[in-house]
């Protein structure tokens, strides 16, 4: 028969795509597949070994999540170096995780607004962070847009500490 946590697991990674899918990329060797959508609390790695098989409708399989933030309509990135994935979150990080062990590494905090997109070459970390600004009300109408912030930064990544310019 059917494991039944696995098919648990499968509902619970599908049900995270739901909300719509706002990024995709695979790993340097093409086995996993790393994926952000909105509203989601993690960025989903699926084994791309056992891609979905449409005559018997089983999802591909979900391997691990990476906490995150992104319990919002906005785009948060993220980004792959080797074994590393560096993710945009909307409480003004970014989180660096170990993709073979699942583990946090590091976070970069204190950041001015939420992280949108992540790039990383060698040991430079940028950011683009940003939001928009609603009208506050009560009322259920919709409300208008008052403003926009944002910013692109550069972090230099040393292994005691971190140095960012603004640009």
């Amino acid at each position: 028969g059917e494991n039944i946590f696995s098919a648990a697991k499968a509902k619970w990674f599908q049900s995270r795509v739901r909300t719509g899918v706002t990024q995709l990329e695979f790993c340097r060797e093409g086995d996993y597949l790393f994926s952000a959508s909105r509203k989601s609390d993690a960025v989903l790695q699926w084994d791309v070994r056992m891609m979905s098989n449409l005559a018997a409708s089983k999802p591909m399989g979900g391997y691990k999540t990476y906490a995150c933030n992104h319990s919002s309509n906005q785009r948060m990135g993220f980004t792959l170096q080797d074994d590393k994935l560096y993710v945009g979150d909307r409480d003004k990080s970014v989180k660096i995780y170990d993709t073979r062990t699942g583990n946090l590494l590091k976070t970069l905090e204190h950041l001015d607004h939420a992280v949108s997109g992540v790039g990383v070459y060698n040991n430079y970390v940028v950011v683009s962070q940003g939001e928009r600004v609603w009208e506050e009300t009560d009322s259920e109408e919709a409300t208008r847009m008052i403003g926009a912030q944002g910013s692109i930064q550069l972090y230099q990544m040393n292994e005691n500490k971190s140095n960012n310019t603004d640009a």
